[in-house]
């Protein structure tokens, strides 16, 4: 089983975005020999939500203030669950 791949496409690595507006995340995942059975997105070690269908996007209203370290985590049909690399965000 290889591994899909999955990364953050949205928002900008090091972007800044005005509070009190909505973050939309979205991640590009692939699987080469498999299907992605869900993208999961983090804010730290703190699940945000999840998507199960293309395009993997969440959508979250509720952040307050302050510097995120974003991920995105694959999971294929048969288990395997790479994290993307992380990208920084921050709320002013």
């Amino acid at each position: 089983n290889t591994p899909p791949t999955v990364a953050i496409s949205a928002p900008g690595d090091n972007t800044t975005q005005q509070a009190p507006a909505t973050l939309d995340i979205t991640a590009t995942a692939g699987d080469t020999d498999g299907t992605v059975s869900k993208v999961e997105f983090f804010a730290g070690a703190t699940k945000l939500g999840e998507a199960t269908a293309a395009p993997y996007t969440f959508h979250r209203t509720t952040i307050p203030m302050g510097d995120y370290t974003l991920t995105a985590k694959a999971t294929d049909n048969l288990g395997a669950t790479p994290t993307s690399t992380a990208w920084d965000t921050s709320r002013a």
